[in-house]
């Protein structure tokens, strides 16, 4: 047998095993009898790295939400924490109550962990409808293997905040080798970005194929990304039919998140409005005190419009490579938006992108006007600062995108194995080869 069937096997006999155990305490004690809600948001905290002390904050400022929380509606949450064993907690408005802790460290970014997270909080606390946050760091659909591209720029090399472990090579970098202009460069606040585990030796990672394996269909009717980038074409288009509705961030989150205290009771509503929560996240940054905090990008995704999307999309690179074999592969990336603040940039704003195409006359205006109409039915809400911690966000729809140029081979490779590329590239274009 493999280890991933070992593995599942476990999971499912440990959940067995476990609901064994709870129904026999139901049948002597009505007391112990699991409760019916209306409501649970499971809230799946991927914090055993740089990120574990915004854990607790978070959790102090979900329990403050719950104060306003619809009755009925429960709020429960892994949290994997540096030197602490994972744990399951439900929050109150009295603050959390451990459910469960488990006997050793776990890789919390592996599709076991969140597979067996999904299955025991199912189990143990049943509900009409369920909502999920995915709270960690996140890189859109970039592989684990590829942090070459993770340099920093040089205006985020002499930041003070605490790097992640990607970001080793790159420490020992000293500011005095950067240019005097970047010296008095602003501090700004620390960021996330979902699927890491620093206990793990080496690091561990969860890539959105595993994740979009991992999520179950038709459980979860919405999904709070509290992590950066996740709101890539790519990466919405894998887990299209894991959640009706996407919140999540084309660029960068600041590592405090979303505001929950502001947010939990909307979140717990059996129809919540999710336009409002991306709001109250969006002024919650704009608006804030600290002017290094002012920088926040949030999109709220109908997911049933991805697959128009995707078709759209392929109509406009399908008419871009007919006129241009190289449209793509020579591209100027300076003409185009860039979403992250790397020095090697992969991640571009998709209406910038399809602008450029057609301002270079390899798409048609019909064309790119009919794609746009289709995003505006996909990104339902989109708001951004004017800058993102120091990026200027000239161009911003919501939805990013990689542009494979021949520069990045290495990722090009990976690329064409995501759906998003099948479904969207022509089937006889290998960015390989360029």
């Amino acid at each position: 047998m493999r280890n991933r069937e070992r593995t599942w096997c476990a999971l499912v006999c440990y959940t067995l095993v476990l609901l064994a155990t709870l129904l026999a305490a139901c049948s002597k004690n009505e007391e112990l009898c699991l409760p019916h809600s209306s409501r649970v948001v499971l809230v799946y905290m991927a914090g055993d790295n740089s990120l574990g002390g915004y854990a607790w904050d978070n959790l102090d400022a979900m329990a403050r939400g719950m104060a306003s929380a619809p009755s009925g509606s429960r709020t429960i949450a892994y949290v994997d924490t540096p030197g602490e064993n994972p744990r399951l907690v439900e929050v109150t408005a009295s603050g959390t109550e451990t459910l469960h802790v488990w006997p050793g460290p776990q890789n919390s970014a592996s599709a076991a962990t969140v597979r067996e997270v999904v299955s025991l909080v199912r189990t143990l606390a049943p509900a009409d409808r369920y909502g999920l946050v995915l709270w960690s760091h996140g890189l859109a659909w970039m592989p684990s293997w590829a942090t070459g591209y993770l340099t920093r720029s040089e205006a985020r090399m002499v930041e003070s905040w605490p790097q992640t472990k990607h970001d080793g090579a790159i420490s020992e970098t000293s500011a005095s080798f950067l240019p005097a202009a970047f010296s008095a460069a602003a501090s700004w606040p620390a960021t996330k970005w979902f699927g890491q585990d620093t206990g793990e030796s080496p690091s561990g990672y969860l890539d959105v194929e595993q994740l979009s394996e991992v999520i179950p269909s038709e459980v979860f009717d919405w999904i709070l990304f509290d992590a950066c980038f996740m709101a890539s074409a790519e990466t919405l288009y894998a887990l299209r039919d894991k959640a009706e509705r996407i919140v999540c961030s084309p660029a960068e989150v600041i590592a405090d998140g979303f505001p929950y205290e502001k947010i939990m009771a909307e979140l717990l509503r059996p129809e919540p409005d999710l336009q409002a929560v991306c709001e109250s996240y969006y002024l919650h940054y704009a608006r804030h005190a600290q002017s290094s905090y002012r920088s926040a990008t949030v999109s709220l995704i109908e997911t049933s419009q991805l697959e128009a999307l995707a078709a759209a999309t392929a109509s406009v690179l399908g008419a871009a490579l007919t006129a241009d074999p190289e449209a793509l592969a020579g591209m100027e990336l300076s003409r185009v938006q860039s979403m992250d603040r790397y020095r090697r940039h992969f991640l571009f704003d998709m209406g910038s992108v399809v602008g450029e195409l057609e301002t270079r006359g390899l798409v048609p205006a019909s064309l790119a006007g009919a794609w746009r109409a289709q995003l505006a039915r996909t990104v339902i809400y989109e708001a951004h600062t004017p800058t993102m911690l120091g990026l200027p966000l000239d161009a911003c729809c919501g939805l990013s995108m990689y542009v494979p140029v021949a520069s990045y081979a290495d990722l090009n490779e990976y690329y064409r194995t995501l759906e998003w590329y099948v479904r969207c590239f022509p089937a006889d274009y290998s960015i390989c080869d360029k």
